[in-house]
């Protein structure tokens, strides 16, 4: 029986991936929220991070002053799009 990561590989392999990128690959799971794919997991909600994103965060934590207006405004502008 193989296991997930050989399971990848193989897969990665078939549809053309680089060797030197497939050590770096893993599973994941699709979930339909919409019900699109007809079926809907229902009992599964997105999560979003409490302590907001890691950009806001080095803003916020930003004692040495790396951050001015002028970058974080660059930062946000396409944040913003």
């Amino acid at each position: 029986m193989k296991t997930d990561a050989q399971k990848v590989a193989d897969s990665a392999r078939s549809v053309g991936v680089p060797e030197a990128q497939i050590p770096n690959l893993g599973m994941g799971k699709i979930v339909d929220m919409s019900g699109e794919l007809g079926q809907n997991e229902s009992g599964r909600r997105p999560r979003k991070s409490p302590g907001g994103t890691a950009v806001e965060r080095r803003f916020t934590n930003d004692r040495a002053g790396l951050f001015d207006e002028p970058q974080q405004c660059a930062v946000r502008y396409p944040q913003l799009l």
